[in-house]
Order: C-alpha cells, then sequence, then structure tokens
C-alpha cells in the first residue's frame, strides 16, 4: 500500500521554485514545505567576505566601548592566574581599540560606495536577529537583573584588589597546601574545619591557578555570584519587582554577607545553599501533577545531599526543609507520594554518613574548638527557662552581626510580618522552621550563635524582609482598587519601614566595604608585605620571633613547609622561627628566656601580625622592653594597620649587663617573655 505524497503546486501564482540561498533572509517568513512538516526559519551567514569582516568590527567596538565602560565604573582590576598576571586597570586601551575597530568599520563601508550609517544600522540589525539581542536585553535591563549585577560587580572588583589573606584564611590555606586531597580527611591543622567537597574544589583551583590571592579566593568568588543568582531567580519567579530588588539588595550589601563571599572560607557556599534549599522547597510543590512533584523531589535530595560536601550550612538547614516539604507533599499528594519522598531521602541520609565518618565528626570531636566558641553557646546546664532568656538576649548582637543592621525591633518585626503574609505562604513557613532550627541548634550546644557560624539563617531572614516589602505592595494595590485609602496609606507607611531597613542594611554594607577599600590590609593587618618583606631582609646568623597566632603568615608568606611539625619552627633555607609567649608572675616565669634564646644569633626580625586573642593588651610594649635589654631595637619600616617588623642587633655585652642587674630566674612584677620552638599544632 503506498501513500500519496502531497506535492507543492507549480503554477504561476504559485511558489514555482526553490529559493536559492541568497534569496534567504534571517527576518522573513518561514518557507513552508508541506501542511505535513514543521515551520523552519533559516538563518545563513552571508558569504560576502566584507560583510563579514565588517559585522566583526561592529561587534569588536562595541565590546571595547563595553569593557571600557565597566572599567571606568569599576576600577579595573589586577589579578594573578596560574602565574600569568592579568589587568586592566585604564580605559585608554579599551577606548582606543573601540576608536581604530570605527574608523575601519566607516573606511570599509565608504570603500564599497554605500552609506555607512545606513550599513552600520544593518549590521547592528544582524547582531540583535543573531542573538536575540531584543529578548536578553529586556531581561538585562530589569531592575532586579540590574541590581544583581551591580552586586557581582561589585564583588570582582574587590576580588580583583587581592587583598592579603589574615589569619583564618592562612590557617585552613597552609592546610590545602600541604596535604593531597586524599588526606584533606581527618582532623585538619591548626583547629580548622571546612567541608570536604569545599577543600577539594579548592585544592583543585590551587593547583590549577597558583596561590595567589585571587586565584584561592575564586571558589568562594563564585559561589559569592551564586547567591546573587539565586536570589535573582526567587525574585523574579515569586515576588514583585520592588520586592526582588529588596532582596537582592540585601544579598548583594548586606556587610557580613559580602564579607564571606570574598573570604578563603566555605561560608560563601553556606549562603548558596542556604537559599536555594528552601527555594527548591516551593518549586517542587508547585509542579503539574504527583509525578512531576516526585521528580522534582528527587532533585531536592540530590542538591540537599551534594551541598553536605560543600556547605555546613546544608546540613543545617536541609532536615527542617525536609519536614515541611513531607508535609506539604502529605497535604497536596497524600500519604503515598510524601512516603515515596521520605524513602528517597535514605540518599541523603548516606551522604550524610560518609561525610561524617570521613571530616565533620573530627570537627564534632574538637574540645578545643567547643572550648573556643563556647561563649556562643548557653551556659552548660542552662535549664529551659535560662534557655531561652540567653537566645533573648542574643538578639540584638545576632541583627548587627550577621544580620548586619543596627535596628534590631524593626528587623525582627519585619522578619514576622514575611513569615505571616508570605507569598506563598510555604515561604514564609520555611523562613520561620529555619529561624526555629538556628535556635534550637543553639540551644543543643551544636552550633555557635556567632556571625560566620549562623551566617546560614541570613538568607531566610533576608527572604522575610523581601516577602514583607510583597506583602505591602500586594495590600496598598488592593486597598488603592478598592478605594480605601486608608488601607492604602497604612501599607506606604509598612513599605516605607522595611524599605528603610533595607536602606540601613545597604548602608552598613557600603560604609563597610569603603573601609575594607581604603587600604591594602584586612583585620588591620598587612601579613604580605610584611613578611614578604622580612624574609627579604633575611641574613646568616639571623632567627625569625613571632606569636602563636602571627606563625601561619610567617609560615604562609614565607613559604615554610608545615606538613611535620617540626617543621614549623624553620622557613625556608632553614631559618629558624622562634615561638614567643607572655607567662603571668609564678613559677614557670624565668626572665632570663629571651636573653638566652637569643644569645647564638647575630639579629632578632620580629613579626607582630595578629596578636588580639593570644596575648594581653601592652604585650607589644612589654616584650619592646625585653628585647632592649638583649640590643638595639629598630623599626625600619611602617606597614598598614598594627602590622610591626623589629630588627633586633643582638648586643652581648649589653645581654651581660642586664643579666647583672637581674637575677637569673626572677619573675619580673608583669611577668615574663617565655621563648621556645615553633611548632604546627
Amino acid at each position: 500500500m503506498h501513500r500519496d505524497r502531497e506535492r507543492v503546486p507549480t503554477g504561476e501564482g504559485s511558489h514555482s521554485r526553490a529559493p536559492a540561498s541568497s534569496d534567504i533572509d534571517a527576518t522573513a517568513e518561514p518557507w513552508i514545505l508541506s501542511d505535513r512538516l514543521p515551520l523552519i526559519r533559516i538563518s545563513v551567514m552571508a558569504r560576502d567576505p566584507a560583510a563579514s569582516f565588517r559585522r566583526a568590527l561592529v561587534a569588536l567596538a562595541l565590546l571595547a566601548g563595553l569593557w571600557a565602560v565597566v572599567v571606568a565604573l569599576t576600577g579595573g582590576f589586577r589579578l594573578t592566574l596560574a602565574g600569568i598576571r592579568i589587568s586592566s586597570r585604564s580605559t585608554t586601551n579599551p577606548m582606543l581599540v573601540a576608536l581604530i575597530s570605527t574608523c575601519a568599520l566607516v573606511g570599509l563601508s565608504l570603500r564599497s560606495g554605500a552609506n555607512w550609517r545606513a550599513q552600520v544600522y544593518e549590521d547592528l540589525r544582524w547582531w540583535t536577529h543573531a542573538l536575540h539581542l531584543r529578548r536578553i536585553s529586556g531581561w538585562l535591563l530589569h531592575p532586579v537583573t540590574l541590581t544583581a549585577l551591580a552586586g557581582a560587580l561589585l564583588r570582582l572588583q574587590d576580588w580583583a584588589s587581592g587583598r592579603p589573606l589574615w589569619l583564618d584564611e592562612q590557617m585552613i590555606a597552609l592546610n590545602i597546601r600541604e596535604r593531597p586531597v586524599s588526606e584533606l580527611t581527618g582532623a585538619l591543622w591548626l583547629d580548622q574545619s571546612a567541608p570536604l567537597g569545599w577543600l577539594a574544589t579548592e585544592r583543585a583551583a590551587m593547583l590549577a591557578f597558583g596561590v595567589s590571592e585571587t586565584a584561592l579566593r575564586f571558589v568562594p568568588l563564585m559561589f559569592g555570584i551564586a547567591v546573587l543568582a539565586a536570589a535573582l531567580w526567587i525574585g523574579r519567579r515569586w515576588m514583585s519587582a520592588i520586592a526582588a530588588c529588596a532582596l537582592v539588595l540585601l544579598c548583594s550589601l548586606g556587610e557580613w554577607v559580602f564579607h564571606y563571599s570574598l573570604e578563603l572560607k566555605h561560608y560563601s557556599a553556606d549562603l548558596f545553599f542556604a537559599l536555594v534549599i528552601p527555594a527548591l522547597v516551593v518549586w517542587t510543590t508547585e509542579a503539574d501533577g504527583p509525578d512531576e512533584r516526585l521528580r522534582r523531589a528527587s532533585v531536592w535530595w540530590v542538591v540537599a545531599a551534594a551541598g553536605l560536601w560543600w556547605a555546613n550550612g546544608a546540613l543545617l538547614v536541609a532536615p527542617a526543609c525536609a519536614l515541611t516539604l513531607v508535609i506539604s507533599l502529605w497535604r497536596i499528594d497524600g500519604r503515598k507520594n510524601a512516603t515515596v519522598f521520605a524513602a528517597t531521602g535514605l540518599f541523603w541520609l548516606a551522604s550524610l554518613a560518609a561525610h561524617y565518618y570521613l571530616a565533620l565528626r573530627f570537627t564534632l570531636e574538637n574540645d578545643r574548638l567547643r572550648e573556643t566558641w563556647s561563649f556562643a553557646m548557653p551556659p552548660l546546664g542552662a535549664g529551659v527557662l535560662d534557655t531561652a532568656r540567653w537566645l533573648i538576649s542574643q538578639t540584638q548582637t545576632f541583627t548587627t552581626r550577621p544580620g548586619g543592621s543596627e535596628l534590631t525591633a524593626l528587623f525582627w518585626v519585619v522578619v514576622l510580618a514575611g513569615v505571616l503574609f508570605a507569598r506563598p505562604r510555604l515561604f514564609g513557613q520555611l523562613v520561620a522552621v529555619v529561624t526555629l532550627s538556628m535556635c534550637v541548634l543553639a540551644a543543643m550546644r551544636l552550633v555557635p550563635l556567632y556571625e560566620r557560624f549562623a551566617i546560614w539563617v541570613v538568607p531566610s531572614l533576608y527572604l522575610g524582609i523581601a516577602f514583607c516589602v510583597d506583602a505591602g505592595i500586594r495590600a496598598g494595590r488592593n486597598a488603592y482598587d478598592q478605594r480605601r485609602h486608608l488601607r492604602a496609606a497604612t501599607a506606604a507607611l509598612v513599605i516605607a519601614a522595611v524599605l528603610w531597613l533595607c536602606g540601613n542594611v545597604a548602608a552598613g554594607g557600603w560604609r563597610a566595604i569603603q573601609i575594607a577599600r581604603s587600604d591594602n590590609s584586612n583585620h588591620q593587618l598587612d601579613d604580605r608585605m610584611a613578611v614578604e618583606w622580612l624574609v627579604a631582609q633575611h641574613e646568616r646568623g639571623d632567627v625569625v620571633l613571632t606569636t602563636r597566632l602571627g606563625m601561619p603568615a610567617v609560615w604562609w608568606y614565607g613559604g615554610a613547609p608545615v606538613s611535620s611539625p617540626t617543621l614549623g619552627g624553620f622557613l625556608r633555607d632553614r631559618i629558624p622561627i622562634l615561638e614567643v609567649d607572655h607567662v603571668e608572675q609564678g613559677r614557670t616565669c624565668h626572665s632570663d628566656d629571651l636573653r638566652r634564646a637569643l644569645l647564638t644569633y647575630r639579629r632578632a626580625l620580629v613579626y607582630l601580625g595578629f596578636r588580639f586573642d593570644d596575648v594581653p593588651p601592652g604585650f607589644d610594649d612589654f616584650l619592646l622592653q625585653e628585647l632592649h635589654k638583649v640590643g638595639h631595637v629598630r623599626e625600619p619600616q611602617r606597614f598598614p594597620g598594627v602590622t610591626r617588623v623589629l630588627v633586633v642587633e643582638i648586643d652581648p655585652s649589653r645581654q651581660q649587663s642586664a643579666r647583672a642587674t637581674t637575677a637569673p630566674d626572677s619573675p619580673t612584677s608583669t611577668g615574663c617573655i617565655s621563648v621556645r620552638p615553633a611548632r604546627r599544632w
């Protein structure tokens, strides 16, 4: 049995010939080959080499001009990747490229004898159709997208500046530098902790791009930009434009959200997963049909399980979100789908068990970490009422750090309003359960209620603020449409109060950014410049003195190997490092320790870096007083912040005179300086 073929008419009034390639136009209507075949739009690049070259010049001129605008707005950048320095800090070169391209384009058009303005317009129109620029530009020029792009540019500018690493970053960087991926499991050195997947990703970035600050902070930067992308997606999907702008603004300029997006720590990953995991719960429930909801629920489990390896925030947010999603699926589809979803969670539990065995348990079992951060937990043995009072007492501190606002009462009232009036309602429930999770974990003394350890709650709180804006706009529109002017005025006042709160958060974040940019220091220190100068000054017979928390800077920027604890006592070329500390008056206080330790050296290079937590106030002056007893002290160069480098020319005659006036092993009235070889802990 044969099927008749449909024929295209060939009469005079019909399309009697196939179109030649030169007749095909990207903007023309598609050719209809048959009523059974789909319509096809064909776009063919012009075969004219001159036209192709002319369009390339148009693209080059536009890109160069855009690059010049970006450099002018951001101040440019300078970075090093894989040993290669890349910089763009002047608008001259891109403007020159744009000018030359434009002149070449005009000259080529005049040579062809055509109207060059019309040709340029046609080339721009061609690019518009080829790249769907109208649709893309409409999306890019949306206020929410522009806000997100501005936040990303701010992060890129600070990242490219390459601020020196500070203590916490140096300690985690030493683990990554000295240990292969197979050895990143287990307890980390220097009392550090991080998810294993994040450590492996950082190790890969270090091997690929080198050990510069920009290379090391590339992974945190990407997670920081991903936070803005997630906020953009949530705002455009579930909020009005103003509320979405508020959410993206908070995620862009919140002081601690911005700060931890550019620090060599996993906290930017905490922020990302803490924002995405609750949003995916709502996305799952909005699917069409039970089967599609189960498919999306599986995606949710995969994201939550993967997040365990990159972010502690994923572990802390997921249980409350999973419980909320189970209840929602039970309510929407019945017990069967909820049971299937809960059973699928075994995959997440397996991922958690693996990560706990390889990395997480060593953090929970670290007594030193627990003791260090015990001040951010309820007192041991506190009852329910005492714990509740303690939690309430922490609200003001928490609002400032990491919430980013000094308006404590307004902050929590707005978040509560967002919980009550959020649309979809499920978002409000998620904000509530994540915040309650923080309180429960802190009350159980599992997670400190302090700054970076509680940063994973901030995205949910910012969601509550944004949904309060959205609820106010919705109520105001309804009241205006119904001509209820009093309600409309009340809604306007609510919106103004919430926007004032958002402005307060943004202003605080902007001030912090400007302060950080005022010099090239980090936490009032420039360890990079100081240690590099110190190492360059080293001569035979010298020794390096520093405090316990100053040693990581010396190890990192001095290139000292620390794979073995004993190696921590030497820089490159076997330069010895000694640790100095203050000892209170007592039996262990020997006033002659410093003199005896320096007796065999010609000079002592003293580095005073991070010393805020391990030595008492006035330590610098006391150490300087003791150093004057062993030689001539000079401070040859000033560094940013409180960084200090001292050079001591050791004078044996001064040591003997000091020894004659001070009885050996007799403590001074203020204690003494102890000296011991540096060791990695």
